[in-house]
């Protein structure tokens, strides 16, 4: 079985990095399959996946998961989007 995790970031970084825990207990037993998420600005309307790419490099959006964390790194002010998920999915290789 497939298994998802949804965590809660909360709002995206300005120009800087910011992790989340998103307390799955990993071992070397799992396989990560998925990572996405996404990002809402409530005032303006805004709405964007992540990662997100873009041809200027400062509007790109970095997602990452480690053993313990969930990291976000943007390199533009991106404060602004303070709704954000991310979803885990996850194999338990038995």
């Amino acid at each position: 079985p497939t298994y998802r995790m949804v965590v809660d970031f909360g709002a995206l970084p300005n120009t800087s990095t910011k992790t989340v825990a998103h307390n799955i207990d990993f071992t070397t037993e799992f396989s990560v399959t998925r990572i996405y998420g996404a990002a809402t600005d409530p005032v303006n309307l805004v709405y964007i996946p992540l990662p997100y790419s873009s041809p200027t490099l400062a509007n790109n959006i970095e997602l990452f998961v480690d053993g313990t964390n969930v990291t976000v790194t943007t390199g533009s002010n991106r404060s602004a989007f303070t709704r954000c998920t991310i979803v885990i999915e996850y194999l338990k290789n038995l």
